[in-house]
């Protein structure tokens, strides 16, 4: 089991089944049940973004997508940024 931190980028489109289900998973975890957040995260810009993601022994630690100029906002934008190992100045990927 490797406990150095490991940055993953990938499309949506370059996302296997299982790393888009955990990554799902860990947005609902905090947005929705730790932050009791109510809305549509699944808002259609997964498909448009960049996703990236760190893991320490095979745990996602941090994550967030970058939107393109005109997918979200005008410009690029920076969303669903979630740390689950708070503390540890891991938010910045």
């Amino acid at each position: 089991m490797n406990i150095e931190p490991i940055l993953h980028k990938k499309t949506f489109q370059e996302l296997t089944t299982d790393e888009l289900y955990e990554l799902l998973r860990v947005r609902s975890e905090v947005f929705v049940v730790e932050q009791n957040c109510v809305y549509h995260d699944m808002d259609g810009d997964d498909q448009k973004s960049i996703h990236l993601w760190l893991t320490i022994a095979d745990k996602i630690v941090a994550l967030a997508r970058v939107c393109p100029a005109g997918t979200h906002m005008k410009e690029i934008s920076i969303g669903r940024v979630i740390t689950t190992e708070r503390g540890k100045g891991l938010s910045g990927l």
